[in-house]
């Protein structure tokens, strides 16, 4: 039985004897296989508890979404809000975070700088970023979020747990 090239579904071809239930469950099952395939994943995961920002860019607990392809390339939207905390003021430190893809850090970076404003210790407030990455290769992917302070120039920033999240949506085609 021939096969279409792109998608794979087959279709019956001169040669082939007729018979009309065999074509139409092999075309119905291979056409099931790739709308399953193309199925939207969607993940959203939370810091797991209180983080003090160091001037390491850090894995951020409990914000890692792990994710399978089998079409080889996916779409992915990636959504990460940061919930900050000056716990000592500095108007020189700044915290930074931002999404890793298979273990390479992505651009933008989401900043806040309590520097901005008259901030004093306990000031707080969230920052955010959205980005779109390609993914390509079947099997298991991985985004994480990842934060760091700027400098050690005596400023310290904690990121709250029920505000710093992490969200994708996977599209695979």
């Amino acid at each position: 039985m021939a096969s279409t090239p792109i998608n794979g579904f087959p279709y019956q071809g001169l040669l082939d004897p007729p018979h009309g239930p065999n074509l139409g469950k092999d075309l119905a099952e291979a056409v099931e296989a790739a709308l399953d395939a193309r199925k939207p994943q969607g993940a959203t995961v939370t810091l797991s508890s209180l983080y003090n920002l160091t001037t390491t860019l850090t894995d951020l607990p409990g914000c890692t979404i792990t994710f399978s392809t089998s079409l080889g390339r996916a779409r992915v939207l990636i959504n990460f809000t940061a919930d900050c905390l000056l716990v000592t003021a500095n108007t020189t430190t700044l915290a930074v975070v931002n999404a890793s893809v298979d273990g390479v850090d992505q651009p933008p970076q989401a900043v806040w700088g309590p520097g901005n404003m008259s901030a004093g210790a306990g000031t707080r407030q969230t920052t955010s970023n959205s980005l779109t990455v390609i993914v390509t290769g079947t099997g298991n992917h991985t985004i994480k979020l990842r934060g760091a302070l700027s400098n050690s120039a005596g400023g310290a920033i904690r990121l709250q747990a029920a505000n710093t999240s992490l969200s994708a949506l996977i599209l695979p085609y």
